[in-house]
């Protein structure tokens, strides 16, 4: 699959560095990074493993993909509207080409296999581990932490039907502006979301 495909080229890369003959002195933290590098291709792979051998997480990831371009389309093209009648709404096609710019980065994409595992399986080792993106402003953390959330909530409902329902993620921000913003990119997922779940 594509997905593999994408974690063996990381793991290329990942090889490549073991490779590079450096200073004695840097040698612990090489050694400490790559080891947490391989940690992460393992939880990506098992992360692909458990969306191809469940039919549920599969289901669940299609409809996380599909509710984040709905909301990546929704929060470019309409977003610039100030008032909502201002223009006809006509519902996108969100399959048409035109939205095939809307894309995966490779961080966001690696994020998202690598905890999807610990999400699924209750018994995973790695449950309790915290998942840090650590990445500039505007590089995409919100899209990648945001289809994470809409695994779950999918996922929740498929697994144990109406008893999935209630509060799954809580989301808590420093500043009132990036509060305000973050809701509106939030609220565009939910209602994604609860369309996606009308229809099923």
């Amino acid at each position: 699959s594509y997905l593999s495909v994408f974690v063996e080229n990381y793991e290329n890369w990942y090889i490549k560095q073991q490779e590079i003959d450096i200073q004695n002195q840097y040698g612990e933290a090489r050694d400490r990074l790559l080891a947490r590098i391989k940690v992460s291709i393992e939880r990506m792979k098992s992360g692909i493993d458990v969306i191809v051998g469940d039919t549920k997480v599969f289901k669940a990831f299609q409809l996380a993909n599909l509710a984040m371009l709905m909301q990546m389309v929704h929060g470019s093209e309409f977003s610039k509207l100030k008032d909502k009648d201002e223009q006809r709404y006509v519902a996108p096609n969100y399959l048409d080409v035109k939205y095939s710019s809307y894309k995966w980065r490779p961080f966001q994409l690696a994020f998202i296999l690598l905890t999807i595992e610990s999400l699924v399986n209750e018994d995973s080792k790695h449950r309790g581990v915290l998942d840090l993106i650590w990445f500039p402003i505007g590089g995409g953390k919100t899209e990648a932490y945001l289809a994470i959330s809409a695994f779950e909530l999918f996922y929740r409902r498929i697994k144990y039907g109406e008893k999935g329902a209630g509060t799954v993620i809580i989301k808590r921000y420093p500043l009132r502006l990036l509060t305000a913003q973050q809701f509106q990119r939030a609220s565009i997922l939910i209602c994604a979301c609860e369309l996606l779940r009308k229809e099923d």
